[in-house]
């Protein structure tokens, strides 16, 4: 089974990193309730049951910390997360994990991401770590997407203990099918926006975007919003029309239906239309480089799915 880490909320994640540290250092892990955690989602006293290994486990006061993102494939390396501006997340939480040496509580430190981890990117931050802290690299440990796997293959039970069932995973959408057709429309813009008559017609069969902005809960503010991109809406109809595009028509199609999927799951939790629509933003923008770096185009063909009837109800007369 390979569980998709960043589907995972951060608590349950942090629930999910206990459960791990419990079958690794022993029942003694004391895990800590949402709020300021002062550089500690978890800690041990004592002497580990099987890490690094039972031969030679670790002894002292052990600090876990849980680093979690929503974000797919990135990488420990990343320097948002491990580079040396001071708005990273090594650099903001260094000093914290000092203080706690300072105050005597950390012998040794565990640090878990669902991250990637190459050795190179291992060595230098784990050296990088110690150093700072004052404590043998030894004493620190990184742990990243690859361990979880490890662990989760070799003692399934570890989700039960987390108290994390597959099915209560609430899973966001995959941005990778409609980058797809952003990069394309990105790459081919001028050439379509030249060829743009200015005069995109209605989707056939479809009542009018009044009734259906009313029929979805879609707020005046919100709707006047999606009306400001319709005149932009001509070179993704005329992109995606083009018989050399099928392939892209294909990757729409499937983008529009994770997407809807992703909307009716909600609607079926009682938010609001307008709160679906920019949490659903966000998670796109925040999940793929490309839609972030072309955000208003981003926006216009999610827009357009929406005037187009391929997202929300009342699609048809």
């Amino acid at each position: 089974m390979k569980l998709d880490y960043h589907d995972l909320s951060e608590d349950q994640f942090e629930r999910l990193v206990v459960a791990i540290c419990t079958y690794l250092l022993g029942e003694g892990v004391q895990g800590f309730s949402k709020g300021p955690d002062g550089g500690k989602d978890a800690r041990f006293v004592g002497r580990a049951e099987r890490f690094p290994s039972s031969s030679a486990p670790w002894e002292g006061r052990m600090v876990v910390q849980a680093k979690h993102t929503d974000l797919i494939n990135r990488k420990f390396s990343e320097p948002d997360f491990s580079g040396d501006a001071a708005s990273s997340v090594l650099s903001e939480e260094l000093p914290r994990i000092t203080r706690l040496r300072a105050a005597g509580e950390l012998d040794n430190y565990l640090l878990f991401s669902n991250r990637r981890l190459a050795g190179v990117a291992e060595e230098k931050i784990r050296k990088r770590i110690a150093t700072a802290v004052g404590i043998p690299d030894t004493a620190v440990h990184l742990f990243g997407e690859e361990s979880l796997d490890q662990y989760l293959t070799r003692e399934p039970a570890i989700l039960r203990w987390a108290g994390i069932s597959l099915f209560d995973i609430q899973p966001a959408p995959d941005p990778s099918d409609l980058a797809q057709v952003i990069r394309a429309l990105a790459d081919g813009l001028g050439v379509l926006q030249a060829q743009s008559t200015n005069d995109t017609p209605p989707p056939e069969c479809r009542i009018t975007l009044a009734e259906k902005n009313l029929i979805n809960g879609l707020s005046e503010e919100y709707a006047r919003l999606v009306e400001k991109y319709i005149k932009e809406f001509d070179p993704v109809r005329a992109f995606l029309a083009a018989p050399e595009n099928g392939t892209y028509q294909r990757y729409y199609e499937d983008a529009a239906q994770e997407l809807e999927d992703f909307i009716r799951a909600h609607r079926e939790e009682r938010h609001g239309f307008d709160q679906i629509l920019d949490k659903l933003l966000r998670l796109l923008f925040d999940r793929d480089y490309d839609l972030k770096a072309n955000k208003r185009l981003t926006r216009t063909v999610f827009y357009y799915m929406y005037w187009n009837c391929d997202l929300g109800s009342g699609g048809h007369a």
